[in-house]
């Protein structure tokens, strides 16, 4: 699915530049500046790691937490480029910045609190189909159905 959605993007990617008339430009501007084929090179695979955290991160958790990590990512991001770069944040920016990190915290909260009680109500409604099969294979090790005379069964407990 990843492949088929990442070489659809490649050929409509390819596509715009074409119809864009940027292809060639840019094509004449690696070659004068083979230097940033490097960096090109790197940002496909750096981009490429990237899909497989997402792919990892949805399969073996959610789209829930997948959502919290890139948010909380981007915030912390930009701080730390504020604090490298030494930008200068305005006051609004600062309550903008404080705005997110509520944000996040609270989708977390609220997420948490959404999962615990799906999964209490999950529990309550159907149990595992796991312990259903141990239940089942216990009963079985543990009784015997036998025939009495006039043709009814009843379970006998075996002896150890």
């Amino acid at each position: 699915m990843m492949e088929s959605c990442n070489s659809i993007a490649w050929l409509l990617a390819l596509a715009y530049a074409l119809l864009s008339l940027e292809f060639f430009p840019c094509v004449i501007y690696i070659s004068k500046h083979p230097a940033c084929l490097a960096d090109l090179i790197m940002l496909g695979i750096m981009g490429t790691m990237g899909q497989c955290f997402v792919y990892y991160t949805v399969t073996n958790f959610s789209p829930f937490y997948l959502s919290v990590i890139t948010t909380t990512r981007k915030f912390f991001t930009v701080i730390a480029s504020i604090l490298v770069f030494g930008h200068q944040v305005t006051g609004s920016q600062w309550l903008s910045i404080g705005f997110v990190f509520f944000g996040v915290g609270m989708e977390i909260y609220e997420g948490k609190k959404k999962h615990s009680a799906a999964a209490l109500r999950s529990k309550k409604e159907d149990p595992p189909i796991e312990n259903d099969l141990v239940e089942q294979k216990r009963d079985k090790d543990t009784f015997s159905t036998a025939s009495t005379s006039d043709g009814e069964s009843e379970r006998l407990i075996q002896q150890p």
